[in-house]
């Protein structure tokens, strides 16, 4: 809500919540030509049981974007599951993601 270099939480005050309401505006109004109606289709699960390690591995190296909410960009998560300065912990990371995405 600032330039200054502080972070943390601020405290919600009424000043805080109209700063907020400014850089937030409301929200539109549906468009009924994107919304799906009726039953859901069934994806395949093997679909996703193929996601394993290795293609996370292979999807980070090609991963490119800015920072989201975390603040690390394509590059840094690049860096933590593909880089062997971490070793082994790179692709027990990537393991643990792959079961993830097979469990989503």
């Amino acid at each position: 809500l600032s330039n200054c270099n502080n972070s943390g939480v601020l405290p919600m005050t009424d000043d805080t919540m109209e700063l907020l309401k400014a850089k937030h505006p409301e929200a539109s109004d549906v468009e009924q030509d994107v919304v799906m109606e009726g039953p859901v289709p069934e994806i395949q699960s093997i679909i996703f049981d193929n996601i394993d390690e290795f293609k996370i591995y292979r999807c980070a190296k090609e991963m490119k974007g800015s920072a989201g909410p975390s603040g690390l960009n394509a590059d840094g998560m690049k860096r933590i599951l593909c880089s062997k300065q971490f070793k082994s912990s790179s692709r027990n990371l990537c393991y643990s993601l792959a079961i993830v995405a097979r469990r989503l």
